[in-house]
């Protein structure tokens, strides 16, 4: 009987022959498993009355589970240190040194020290998914599933025609970045008055760090065995980012929006996340996130369970008028400068840097496109910061409002 059990369960049971009210009896005893248990092979749950084989995803769940790993912290068996992008690691230690006092400095001999302090490089030096997502040239790919898709719809509903649409892709930080600069571009934005220093403030409708902290949490704590990606969709009345996947055991609806400790789903992928900076503090995202739309008066963030995890944050109730096309919109102004009217129309509705509009300008004096066409611009409400709590930023980027993106169709219309 042992020897049965041992070939048919993997493990050994207590078997012994007992005497109880003048008859014998066989006590088998089965201690607590750590690892999964399979019978000839095949592993199986019991659902109500009957027994189910695990397959596919709920079994790679299940076996994770049982042996206390994470999916973001298991070794890819086919990739190499050559699958990585130097550029994304030496951007990565800029920042976490910035941000968080990251002890090592870049250099490409550093690297395998790096990933090693990071847990994303396994002591047989296989690199972990984790390492992947956040540093490889292609991440999709090694998973195919890893992009955010972003659409813009001109109702309260998800009906076509849609305003806009993209799927990005790229690592982790460049999938945030991307997915933020989307929202942005396509909410309203005031610009306020530079009375102690020469930046420009640009406040948003919805609180970008509200924004960012949302997309972080679905990037990085989703689940990557799911097919499924992650969507961002901005409608007339709120934003709502949807990941796949469920919460950590453990968690609830109820202790979301209340302080919890941290439960990353991915905890490898959300560590050097948080040394980046995009991430303030480990445990605290839905409260801030809560907190900073309530400081701005607006209606409070609302998380949900279902095939799903869904996040919504509420915009400001307008006015808005069917004859404009939904939301009432400026005429654009008579006033508009004629280089600024060019540097919109060289902007040509993308995402760009101070070097790549002097380039598109044909421009080589930075001063005078900084003061002649970018402060007017922003000024004005046509254009916006990527990083606007740090104007000065080396990864300064600018890109058009939807006042300046209302403004590109009618110069391109004429």
């Amino acid at each position: 009987m042992p020897n049965k059990i041992k070939n048919c369960l993997g493990f050994v049971a207590g078997v012994d022959l007992k005497e109880e009210n003048g008859k014998e009896l066989i006590a088998i005893t089965v201690d607590p498993q750590e690892n999964a248990v399979s019978y000839e092979g095949k592993y199986f749950v019991r659902s109500g009355s009957t027994v189910q084989e695990l397959r596919g995803q709920e079994l790679a769940v299940f076996l994770m589970h049982k042996t206390k790993t994470h999916w973001d912290s298991v070794p890819h068996p086919t990739a190499t240190l050559e699958a990585l992008d130097h550029e994304a690691i030496r951007h990565f230690v800029s920042r976490a040194r910035e941000n968080r006092s990251f002890p090592l400095e870049y250099d490409e001999k550093n690297i395998p020290l790096i990933l090693n302090s990071l847990n994303l490089l396994t002591d047989d030096g296989l690199l972990t998914n984790a390492a992947l997502l956040l540093f490889a040239k292609e991440p999709q790919k090694w998973f195919v599933n890893s992009f955010v898709k972003c659409a813009h719809f001109p109702t309260k509903e998800m009906l076509k025609p849609m305003l806009s649409y993209q799927m990005y892709g790229g690592n982790i930080f460049r999938l945030v970045d991307q997915s933020v600069e989307y929202v942005a571009s396509r909410i309203d934005a005031g610009v306020g008055e530079r009375i102690h220093s020469a930046a420009i403030d640009v406040e948003y409708e919805l609180p970008l760090q509200a924004v960012r902290e949302a997309i972080v949490n679905a990037v990085v704590h989703r689940d990557y065995m799911s097919t499924a990606s992650v969507q961002v969709m901005l409608f007339r009345d709120r934003l709502e980012v949807w990941n796949p996947g469920g919460l950590p055991m453990g968690m609830t609806i109820e202790k979301l929006n209340e302080k919890h400790r941290s439960m990353p789903v991915n905890p490898t992928l959300a560590y050097p996340v948080y040394l980046a900076g995009y991430i303030e503090q480990l445990g605290t995202g839905t409260t801030d996130l809560i907190q900073r739309c309530e400081n701005k008066g607006l209606r409070r963030p609302e998380f949900k369970q279902d095939n799903d995890f869904e996040i919504t944050l509420w915009r400001p109730e307008k006015e808005y008028n069917s004859l404009a096309g939904d939301q009432v919109t400026d005429q654009v102004s008579t006033q508009v400068s004629t280089q600024v009217r060019k540097f919109i129309l060289a902007l040509k509705g993308d995402t760009c840097s101070l070097s790549e509009i002097q380039g598109s300008l044909g421009i080589r004096t930075r001063e005078y496109v900084r003061k002649n066409m970018i402060v007017p611009a922003i000024e004005a409400g046509y254009l916006a910061m990527r990083y606007p709590d740090k104007p000065n930023s080396s990864n300064q980027a600018y890109f058009l409002t939807p006042k300046g993106l209302e403004l590109l169709q009618q110069l391109n219309d004429k």
